[in-house]
């Protein structure tokens, strides 16, 4: 899979020191990565390097949270510009992107990492398990590829997941049902990809596996450096089961390169409190109580192709209303949290639910069978039900012979007018038309019309 050989010194097209945002491959022209080679790179020596993958095909963006990472500790760092997800031609892709930088760059062939963001992170993960060259995988908001529970990886895994994020319960349970060598991180935020800031403590991380793995020269001025600032973040823990942590991965990161005895006592000591073997327990309730809500929503929706339909709506709406006034809490909490994860898993592309358009919230379950439009016509259509709209809002939300249609009437706060909106979606396109006093008949047909002709209602 990886060709690291007949290196040539780096083109003068590929300037090092900054992104280049787009670098075509030479055997596969419909291929490209986004680029950052270190300042200091020469091709007199070999270099680790990350191949990273964008659920949308955004090969900047990984490389952009990597850069200072990457010039900090020597790596190169690549983008990919065509996988995103859905893709069907990740091999092709691969192989054109590693091959290309193996030609170009001195990439170190035992130091080939993998990164990646929800889609993306499942690629990366899907190409180390099938390989036996990667040095490890950064993974940011998802897992596996599949939905096989792994007790065991062939390399080290670090991984990240926001605190509003839909897949953080995924990545706890990858946490705790993996027994090698990886790191969970969450950090405050939703699913996004890693910052800098986290992008270098990943890095750092990857380096002292390499160093323990042989891969690397143990570095005993670097060792020294990343133990003295983790030592001080033992202080700097806010409760006992932070402190229990901060030690138990302390202890883990540092074993065989420094003397962490004091701190794996530490650690099982605190291991052993009743206080901090309650929070444990706390948060595993949490994760299945979200496990149950996320079940209940998955069972009511199911239901809405059955003859119980109209409960099921209704119970759906009513749920989507407890979870966004929890959501919508001012104050932090782990209820606010895990409502607005059960609010975006219910919004995210791949799960049970399809987001028409996140940005204005129109959001239905994808729910198999035909279904009846207003002309009669029978046809396959998702239900026509936009829950965060009908749901919290009050709209009308009904199937026309194409597309999804939502509409509502209301008083306006400030003037005597009567206000009115409606949103109209189809094929990735939103219509959205505002109105007071006035409801014309016919107005946002005749944009539809004007967009896709004749066919609608």
């Amino acid at each position: 899979m990886w060709l690291f050989a007949g290196v040539a010194a780096l083109a003068a097209d590929l300037p090092a020191g900054q992104i280049i945002d787009r670098v075509t491959c030479e055997a596969d022209p419909s291929q490209s990565y986004a680029l950052f080679v270190p300042a200091e790179y020469t091709p007199s020596r070999t270099w680790p390097v990350i191949f990273a993958f964008d659920p949308g095909g955004r090969g900047r963006t990984p490389v952009e949270r990597y850069q200072a990472a990457a010039e900090r500790y020597g790596y190169i760092v690549v983008g990919s510009n065509n996988s995103r997800n859905g893709s069907t031609e990740i091999s092709r892709i691969l192989a054109a992107m590693t091959n290309d930088v193996a030609q170009r760059l001195a990439v170190d062939p035992k130091r080939v990492y993998l990164a990646g963001m929800s889609g993306g992170a499942r690629t990366a993960l899907g190409i180390a398990l099938a390989s036996k060259e990667i040095a490890g995988v950064i993974a940011s908001s998802a897992g596996y590829p599949d939905s096989r529970v792994r007790k065991t990886l062939t390399f080290p895994l670090f991984a990240t997941a926001g605190t509003d994020d839909f897949n953080h319960l995924e990545m706890r349970r990858l946490d705790r049902e993996l027994s090698t060598t990886h790191r969970l991180v969450i950090f405050t935020g939703g699913h996004v990809w890693l910052s800098s800031d986290l992008a270098l403590q990943a890095v750092e991380w990857m380096e002292l596996q390499a160093m323990k793995a042989g891969l690397e020269p143990r570095d005993s001025t670097q060792i020294d450096r990343l133990f003295a600032a983790r030592t001080a973040s033992v202080d700097m823990a806010k409760s006992d089961v932070d402190t229990f942590r901060v030690l138990r991965e302390l202890s883990e990161d540092f074993q065989d390169l420094k003397d962490v005895s004091t701190f794996a006592a530490r650690a099982t000591e605190l291991g052993r409190d009743a206080r901090v073997r309650a929070a444990l327990q706390s948060e595993r309730d949490e994760d299945r109580r979200e496990e149950n809500i996320l079940r209940n929503i998955a069972s009511m929706a199911a239901r809405l192709s059955s003859d119980d339909r109209l409960a099921a709506l209704n119970d759906l709406r009513q749920q989507w209303r407890d979870l966004s006034a929890k959501a919508k809490n001012p104050a932090d909490s782990t209820e606010r949290q895990m409502a607005r994860r059960a609010l975006s898993a219910l919004s995210a592309d791949g799960t049970s639910y399809t987001a028409l358009n996140t940005g204005a919230g129109v959001v239905f379950p994808t729910v198999s069978g035909m279904t009846e439009t207003s002309n009669g016509t029978k046809r396959y259509l998702a239900q026509p039900y936009v829950f965060r709209l009908a749901g919290d809002e009050g709209f009308a939300c009904y199937a026309p012979e194409f597309g999804t249609r939502c509409e509502k009437t209301w008083q306006n706060e400030q003037y005597p007018v009567i206000d009115g909106r409606t949103l109209y979606f189809r094929n990735d396109i939103l219509i959205d038309t505002v109105y007071s006093n006035l409801a014309p008949t016919g107005y946002t047909a005749s944009i539809v019309e004007s967009i896709y002709g004749s066919d609608e209602d």
